[in-house]
């Protein structure tokens, strides 16, 4: 399917996916550009709508990309350029955007390793950010990477993490941290 119009629902949708409260009440997240739907697909996450448009494309092997893509499920749409710089988040898009259900873990889920480094990230605003503080932690040899939001600190019961004048902070429940928040008092050890 060829999608020509900016004003098609489907790119007025990954348009709106551009607001974090639009993400969140959807469940999904927008990738953008060849690396990253690639080692996203890598990782297990499966694309649930991919955008294409080859006159955008910078290498040569997004077909390839594209078809494994399809072969997982996702939904394939051929866009123009108009169409696809008009969801793109870059100045300048490698022709590739798509979509992709979001994966929500807890702390039980990740592996502790004795004496690991983990960075502690709370209420990420941009995507950009991340990518930041993600490179910045791979460049440390970070053993892993923690991201909570405002559903964590409610989620948990007042176990996640909290700012360290929280009122459900309560003396001898946390330990304070240098950044000011402060961690609740983790079921397996970890190094604050």
């Amino acid at each position: 399917m060829l999608i020509t119009s900016v004003k098609n629902p489907k790119i007025k949708r990954v348009c709106a996916l551009r607001e974090r409260r639009e993400r969140d009440r959807e469940g999904v997240t927008v990738l953008e550009g060849y690396r990253e739907l690639s080692r996203s697909m890598d990782a297990g996450i499966r694309l649930t709508e991919l955008y294409h448009c080859p006159e955008l494309y910078l290498g040569e092997h997004e077909g390839e990309l594209i078809a494994r893509a399809e072969a997982q499920g996702a939904e394939i749409y051929e866009t123009n350029a108009d169409a696809l710089v008009k969801m793109a988040y870059r100045d300048r898009p490698e022709g590739l955007i798509a979509l992709a259900q979001m994966r929500h873990k807890g702390l039980d889920e990740m592996p502790v390793v004795p004496n690991g480094l983990y960075l502690v990230a709370e209420t990420i605003e941009k995507p950009g950010n991340l990518g930041s503080m993600l490179r910045s932690a791979d460049a440390v040899g970070a053993t892993g990477m923690i991201i909570c939001n405002h559903h964590d600190r409610q989620g948990y019961g007042g176990q996640g993490l909290h700012r360290a004048d929280d009122r459900r902070s309560r003396s001898g429940d946390h330990q304070k941290g240098t950044s000011g928040l402060s961690a609740a008092q983790p079921r397996r050890s970890v190094r604050t």
